[in-house]
């Protein structure tokens, strides 16, 4: 039940493009929670969201990662785009560097 009321609550935030509020659900222990936030962020695409969504793409957890990326590259700006393309280099786990590929390829840059 907190799972739903939490991500309900993540709803209401990224409708008033609060990233700043929502960012303490990025520590929730429950992972559809955290990646609810992430998505979030995404969906906002303001200074702090993509600062918050840069620092998660480098997370201990590749779940975690991988919901960043995805969310990152919703924004479909060049740095955005470049930033992940440095990423697929760098990157040392084959499925993340295969979700940053497939963020890149579906890329519409504005």
């Amino acid at each position: 039940m907190s799972e739903e009321k939490d991500i309900s609550k993540i709803e209401k935030l990224t409708e008033k493009r609060r990233a700043d509020k929502i960012e303490k659900y990025l520590d929730d222990k429950d992972f559809s929670v955290v990646k609810a936030a992430i998505q979030a962020l995404g969906k906002i695409q303001d200074e702090t969201s993509v600062n918050l969504l840069s620092k998660l793409i480098e997370d201990d957890n590749p779940e975690v990662r991988k919901v960043a990326i995805v969310a990152f590259a919703s924004g479909n700006t060049e740095y955005a785009k470049t930033f992940l393309q440095h990423l697929i280099v760098t990157e040392k786990l084959e499925e993340v560097k295969e979700v940053a590929r497939t963020a890149v390829h579906n890329m519409r840059i504005r």
